[in-house]
């Protein structure tokens, strides 16, 4: 009897133990497997703000070029405006706005003071849908045709006035009847103008 408590005794300690071991085991298995998530959470996060910081500094750096140049603009505009090529003089090389009126006026200006009659003046007039700012801007040629009258000394001063045009005009093909004396010329032009540059903040999405 004595000895049946004995091993009754023992079994239960052993029985105890295991339960004891055991519930170690799971809860062990649970703190590893909480760390593992934590640790694999806190990785991911400091690559994040890896990226986050990298950016910042990119756009830090951009910042700081950007004053830089515009300092350097700045300077070199004004040394333009000392010069005998003013920005004014730039501007009407090569206009930022789509002005179909305007290129009409400029060319009848022009065949006057060559001595030419400006008869017509044909083209697509797309004023509505030109662009007008873009963050890098590239010239959009505007072709167009006209019909001038006048004798044939005045057309050639006409071409070369055109050719001399501050504002780039490019005679793309030249059609001639009448007479010396009175000579009528459809000539096909092309000219451009350039949109203004505009600057736009970007956003980035870090992941």
């Amino acid at each position: 009897m004595q000895i049946r408590q004995i091993f009754s005794g023992k079994r239960q300690a052993i029985d105890k133990a295991k339960s004891t071991v055991f519930v170690t085991m799971v809860v062990a298995a649970i703190i590893v497997s909480f760390s593992l998530v934590t640790i694999n959470f806190l990785w991911d996060l400091r690559g994040y703000n890896q990226r986050v910081i990298s950016e910042k500094e990119r756009a830090r750096d951009t910042l700081q070029q950007n004053v830089e140049n515009a300092k350097t603009l700045q300077e070199n505009f004004a040394l333009l405006e000392q010069g005998d090529v003013t920005s004014q003089d730039v501007l009407d090389a090569l206009p930022s706005k789509y002005d179909f009126a305007a290129l009409v006026t400029s060319i009848d200006s022009l065949a006057k003071r060559s001595g030419m009659v400006l008869d017509s003046f044909s083209g697509d007039d797309l004023s509505a849908e030109a662009v007008q700012s873009a963050t890098q801007p590239e010239p959009v040629a505007m072709p167009f045709i006209i019909s001038v009258q006048g004798s044939y000394e005045d057309l050639q001063r006409f071409l070369e006035t055109l050719d001399r045009s501050i504002r780039p005009i490019r005679v793309e093909a030249v059609e001639i009847s009448g007479t010396d004396d009175l000579i009528n010329a459809d000539i096909t032009l092309s000219t451009f103008y350039q949109p203004q540059a505009s600057l736009e903040a970007e956003t980035k999405v870090v992941q």
